[in-house]
């Protein structure tokens, strides 16, 4: 009887063991896959993604399976909206990250405008995606074209890699290279897609070089924005550049280095082979640099005394655009010293047009956004940022004392100087009046 009772006190013990073993052997025994919405829609005034595929009797949904190792983006179908709106659907086989924009353009052939608009997300299934794009107006044309170069997705080090150098990442972009032609014919939309050529950066780096103005009471420099690249493609000459970069205006504490923001402009910028540019002599020691919107590294290299790490992270790039100017004052007094500056961020080239054996191309570009340290990549003097403003304000100072202190003398020059100065005056006097007077004695006899 004693055993039996053991026997029964220990049996719910054991079948809690056994149900805690189970259940951590069922955890580990299979992998955690992503957590995938079947379907879902983040808007429910849209269709669906399924919704709007299904309308083509052609369109298999196991064509598009989910491969969590996968995590490009393909771009392969557009809408537009009774509200003029305009969606894309998107192939993500991973079904883990979200796009994030994407680079169109309205306008083909010479006239190839790209700009990057957000993508808002509408619906999922699986690893199907739908899109609005953001700030988007689909127009009244008959004929409306949709060229789309790129669509970007946020970045990740874990799947990217490491950027080179000092710089930073936001997005990854992923070749689309499509041009959709969208006609309406007796109030019905049909649409058509070419495949189109594309060039892709393939190695990149965002840097500057700060230029001295001059010195006043205060620190002005020029910061010269630049980014170079190599591209998959062979360019002899390049001759035009289209660029978006994101300017961040503000200030920055000199003590703690913490930059404020006041304002953020987005801006795009045509570049031409044949633009020169120089920064803006003001004030004392300022000196006068020149450069060309669009170089070779080469060029770029030989002309620029730039640092030891910026060489390294210009080694084996092809091409440097000279984008921008900002404006770099320091002001380096003992109460509050700060800097007032424009930093460049999210540079992304959109357009590239250029020569290759005698064919120019005029191409979009596949670039990810991308953004540098916010140091200066060429050689600062010392001497002239640090001494040169200090010794500039003691020489001020000890000439005003020496006025002060020696003005018994120095008034009693400037007394002499000033007789010596009436003497001279009186003596051309003479001299320009001299020959009147005697003809009028002449005269006079």
């Amino acid at each position: 009887m004693i055993k039996r009772k053991k026997i029964k006190s220990f049996f719910p013990i054991v079948l809690y063991i056994l149900s805690l073993v189970l259940l951590f052997s069922t955890f580990f025994m299979f992998p955690v896959s992503p957590v995938l919405a079947t379907e879902s829609d983040s808007n429910s005034s849209y269709t669906s993604v399924i919704e709007d595929l299904g309308k083509d009797e052609t369109f298999n949904v196991e064509s598009y399976p989910i491969d969590i190792e996968n995590h490009s983006l393909e771009l392969f179908q557009v809408a537009e909206g009774q509200d003029k709106e305009l969606f894309v659907y998107v192939y993500q086989p991973s079904a883990k990250y979200l796009a994030t924009s994407i680079n169109i353009s309205t306008a083909i052939n010479d006239s190839l405008f790209y700009q990057n608009y957000a993508l808002e997300l509408i619906s999922q299934s699986d690893a199907l995606y739908k899109y609005k794009v953001v700030d988007f107006e689909v127009k009244e044309d008959a004929l409306r074209y949709y060229d789309i170069s790129s669509i970007f997705r946020d970045y990740d080090e874990t799947i990217d890699g490491p950027v080179a150098g000092d710089n930073t990442v936001s997005e990854v972009s992923y070749n689309v290279g499509k041009l959709w032609t969208a006609a309406t014919v007796n109030g019905q939309i049909t649409y058509t897609c070419l495949e189109t050529e594309t060039i892709e950066i393939t190695d990149k780096y965002v840097g500057l070089c700060r230029y001295l103005n001059g010195f006043w009471l205060y620190s002005d420099s020029c910061d010269s924005h630049f980014v170079a690249f190599s591209t998959d493609r062979p360019i002899d000459k390049l001759m035009e550049a289209d660029l978006l970069y994101i300017a961040e205006i503000g200030s920055g504490s000199l003590a703690t280095g913490r930059f404020t923001v006041d304002s953020t402009e987005e801006r795009y910028i045509t570049l031409e082979a044949s633009e020169v540019v120089s920064n803006e002599v003001s004030g004392l020691f300022g000196q006068k640099y020149t450069w060309n919107r669009i170089e070779s590294a080469a060029d770029f290299l030989a002309k620029e005394d730039l640092t030891d790490e910026a060489k390294s992270n210009l080694q084996n790039k092809q091409w440097v655009l000279r984008f921008a100017e900002t404006a770099y004052t320091e002001y380096n007094g003992l109460y509050n010293p700060h800097y007032d500056a424009t930093r460049v961020s999210d540079v992304t080239i959109l357009r590239l047009k250029f020569e290759t054996e005698g064919q120019v191309y005029n191409l979009g570009v596949v670039d990810n956004k991308q953004t540098g340290d916010f140091l200066p990549d060429n050689n600062q003097d010392w001497l002239t940022d640090i001494l040169k403003p200090i010794l500039y304000v003691i020489g001020l100072i000890v000439l005003v004392l020496l006025l002060i202190v020696c003005w018994p003398i120095v008034s009693v020059v400037l007394k002499f100087l000033a007789k010596v100065v009436v003497w001279l005056l009186k003596g051309l006097w003479w001299l320009i009046t001299a020959p009147f007077s005697i003809f009028k004695d002449k005269g006079g006899k």
